[in-house]
């Protein structure tokens, strides 16, 4: 099935479970790390202001108790993470770590201000706004319905509400990565709240992302929605899957050994992987 996840750092998703100082210093380590990662996926880009908006949020993350920590530094993490592989620019990608530190109250949006001026303001205030009207989607049951009966037209008015909110089609990316984010952690969920979560993205997001053209994202919402929706035909297909690649893989072998075999008579030197 479709993937575009890479592994992130070491110890950068576990500062809602720790407090010590030799974690926060690994924690540290590892964001350099990071974000070595990421000027190189941007050809080098210097990320001096994005590199700010991690030492800051992880700053402001290490100052809150274990108890009342939501992890917003980690969330911000992954949601920049899947935005550099998109080769966004650095406001969008700050915007991105910032997000979920305001929507959680551990910034204000003048705090933002302040720091990274008006355009990172923008961005995170549209994609709060835009949040706000994802979660009167999710809560509307009569919009629960069309998303069951599949009834396109209230659909195609729910994504022109969606985009509605923004001039900017920078907040509408950063949505689109705090779901595919929202996706991944959905294991350790209510059966129920992970049904109603894919829902929203098969029939919302995934669209949403397809319509921008940004096949990557489309094809993970799609593969992981369609896991919780269906989970057993989901296995069914995968293993399927397997079994072809696996075939597809000894058909390959077979035809690079007879090509070598071929090259071969006629002492033709030729590399062949």
């Amino acid at each position: 099935m479709v993937t575009v996840r890479e592994q992130l750092p070491g110890r950068l998703n576990e500062l809602s479970e720790e407090a010590t100082v030799e974690h926060a210093e690994q924690a540290r380590h590892d964001l350099t790390e990071w974000l070595n990662r990421v000027r190189g996926i941007l050809d080098g880009a210097t990320l001096e202001q994005l590199e700010e908006v991690a030492h800051l949020t992880l700053h402001k993350e290490l100052q809150t108790t274990v108890n009342h920590r939501s992890n917003t530094f980690y969330t911000g993490i992954e949601m920049a993470d899947i935005l550099a592989h998109l080769h966004v620019d650095e406001d969008t990608l700050s915007a991105a770590m910032l997000y979920r530190s305001v929507r959680e109250g551990v910034m204000t949006l003048e705090e933002i201000r302040e720091h990274f001026g008006e355009q990172v303001h923008s961005l995170v205030q549209g994609t709060l706004a835009m949040g706000k009207l994802s979660e009167l989607i999710e809560k509307n049951k009569r919009l629960e319905d069309h998303f069951n009966n599949n009834q396109r037209e209230h659909l195609s008015g729910i994504y022109k509400m969606l985009i509605s909110v923004t001039e900017d089609v920078r907040v509408v990316l950063i949505k689109l990565a705090e779901r595919t984010y929202a996706l991944r952690e959905l294991a350790n969920s209510s059966k129920e709240r992970q049904e109603r979560v894919a829902r929203e993205i098969l029939t919302i997001y995934s669209p949403l992302a397809h319509r921008l053209g940004i096949a990557q994202l489309k094809w993970e919402l799609e593969d992981l929605a369609f896991r919780y929706l269906a989970p057993e035909r989901y296995k069914e297909i995968a293993s399927l899957l397997n079994e072809k690649r696996l075939e597809r893989e000894q058909y390959i072998q077979f035809v690079i050994d007879k090509l070598k075999k071929e090259l071969a008579v006629y002492n033709i030197e030729a590399g062949l992987s």
